[in-house]
């Protein structure tokens, strides 16, 4: 039996487990569009050749099918297989000999329906980039699918790698949470030992420098003079009421120089 088109409104036909007929349905009257995981396969058409024999399939079939559906066979023309269980994207093999349609065959007893493209002016050839917006597409391939934000929950026991347990819980010179300077205090008397002064350090005792610097045995007899002559001075200050009256003439509490 000749493959035959099914008409509009014709029941699909049901095949035995032991036939070897089967159907390929061809996809019709589009082009591609896309590259890799983007192609695509637009504004095309779906048709169905039903009871095709796996003993008398050939590639010579095809171009009764392109007369059947109204188009010239180009040499420019060419015909795709999607490959059981893969997709447009990743599955299509050209059918060109008779060794292709016999892999076509070898799958018929587990598949009945073997899917075909027919592209017309082999612009899948053409197609080296996957440009979405130069070539739209009808439907947003998987790859581009939104889907929702995945959070990652957070592991208390999880121990930080040895890079970050070398690294300051704080800056020196910066203030922390309750104010406090963390550049002061005992981390630059004891953290800057190069800057403390040995001869001078705060914790020795005061009794060697007084004893380096200081002559036990000489009288500092300067002080005594200054405070002698100071109180002889404030000796002769009259502090009486009768002292403190202004006096009765010019003349009176003048001091005459010879």
């Amino acid at each position: 039996m000749a493959p035959r088109l099914r008409r509009k409104a014709e029941p699909v036909p049901v095949y035995g487990s032991g036939s070897d007929e089967f159907t390929v349905e061809v996809r019709h009257g589009g082009f591609f569009v896309g590259h890799g995981q983007l192609r695509s396969y637009v504004d095309g058409k779906v048709s169905w050749f039903d009871y095709c024999e796996s003993e008398t399939w050939s590639p010579l079939w095809f171009d009764d099918f392109i007369e059947q559906l109204g188009y010239e066979r180009t040499e420019s023309m060419r015909i795709y297989w999607q490959l059981t269980g893969k997709d447009v994207a990743d599955g299509l093999r050209v059918i060109s000999n008779d060794s292709d349609t016999n892999v076509m065959v070898s799958v018929v007893d587990r598949v009945k329906n073997l899917v075909v493209y027919f592209d017309h002016d082999d612009n899948i050839a053409g197609l080296d980039f996957d440009d979405i917006v130069v070539n739209p597409v009808a439907e947003l391939p998987k790859v581009l699918s939104p889907h929702k934000v995945q959070y990652v929950l957070k592991k208390v026991d999880e121990k930080l790698p040895n890079f970050y347990s070398d690294v300051p819980t704080t800056s020196r010179g910066m203030v922390d949470d309750e104010g406090s300077d963390s550049s002061g205090g005992d981390d630059g008397s004891s953290e800057d030992s190069d800057f403390v002064d040995s001869d001078y350090e705060i914790d020795a005792d005061d009794d060697d420098l007084f004893v380096k610097n200081v002559d036990v045995g000489v009288n500092d007899e300067g002080a005594a003079v200054n405070a002698s002559s100071s109180q002889g001075a404030d000796d002769d200050i009259c502090i009486d009421e009768d002292c403190l009256d202004l006096p009765d003439s010019e003349d009176e509490g003048e001091v005459r120089l010879r």
